[in-house]
């Protein structure tokens, strides 16, 4: 049976919403295609951009690469007394290191140990030492044994339990200044310029607030590895004599050997105002 007039017109309907509705999905994907390449290309182009804005920062963050050399005298103070310095165990692998002398020596030549990610972990991680939060473990021993462990809560010689804690002077040279006492995140702790201190703790409750600055503050004054010093980096030898040090051209820390005479630093003291004492991180 032939079809109605009215079925006719329902079936060309049909047809004419579906010619209508094609022709608006091929209009919305030409119009689509374009706006979404348009909005990947503008991602793009922020991330490029904020990406340089945070290198040209970084690169602006002092201690900067191959630009800024500065010194952190340091020490570690186990229950009553300071544990001796520490040694390279990396070859100075980021311009972050010390030379057995009780000095941090920071002339990063990396971005690794640059600007904000200028911290005691760059340190931490050159001579093997193990820090976080209420434990401290020293590098291994010579032989290869594990380094002494001290946990909050684990005993000191006289019986009394102590705690990981890092004190922190701003200025080496103020002698009135009560440090920063730092708990938590201590590997954050970072370089914010020349001649800070640092003693890293584990002590009794009762001695954090006299925790003595490092034994090596008066070397600050006897490096000859400054800027426009000109001289080359060595470290003490048997029989009085000298060596030079391992490391880049980057690298040009010195400590005086046995018996000879030290060569004044050139470098003044940072003018900043001294630490308050807190309990936090930074």
């Amino acid at each position: 049976m032939p079809p109605s007039n009215s079925t006719r017109k329902v079936a060309k309907a049909a047809r004419s919403t579906s010619a209508r509705r094609a022709a608006s999905n091929r209009k919305n994907r030409s119009v689509s295609f374009p706006l979404a390449m348009g909005v990947i290309v503008l991602i793009g182009l922020l991330v490029i951009f904020w990406g340089r804005e945070r290198r040209i920062a970084a690169s602006d963050t002092m201690p900067r690469v191959n630009r800024d050399h500065w010194h952190a005298a340091y020490g570690i103070f186990i229950c009553d007394k300071f544990v001796p310095n520490l040694l390279d165990a990396r070859g100075d692998a980021r311009g972050v290191h010390t030379h057995d002398d009780g000095i941090i020596h920071i002339h990063p030549y990396t971005s690794a140990a640059a600007g904000k990610k200028a911290d005691l972990s760059t340190f931490f991680y050159e001579t093997k030492l193990t820090v976080s939060d209420g434990k401290i473990e020293l590098p291994p021993n010579p032989d290869g044994s594990p380094g002494d462990t001290w946990t909050d809560g684990k005993q000191c010689p006289d019986s009394r339990p102590g705690k990981v804690v890092l004190a922190v002077w701003d200025n080496a040279d103020a002698t009135d200044a009560k440090p920063t006492i730092v708990t938590h995140d201590i590997a954050g702790v970072r370089f914010k310029q020349d001649r800070m201190a640092f003693t890293l703790a584990f002590v009794p409750d009762d001695k954090i607030a006299t925790l003595p600055k490092p034994d090596s503050v008066p070397t600050l004054d006897n490096l000859s590895d400054v800027p426009g010093s000109g001289t080359t980096a060595t470290v003490p030898a048997t029989g009085g004599s000298t060596t030079t040090a391992p490391g880049t051209p980057a690298d040009q820390s010195t400590t005086t050997a046995p018996g000879s005479s030290p060569t004044a630093a050139t470098g003044s003291a940072p003018t900043s105002a001294p630490a308050s004492s807190t309990t936090a991180g930074q």
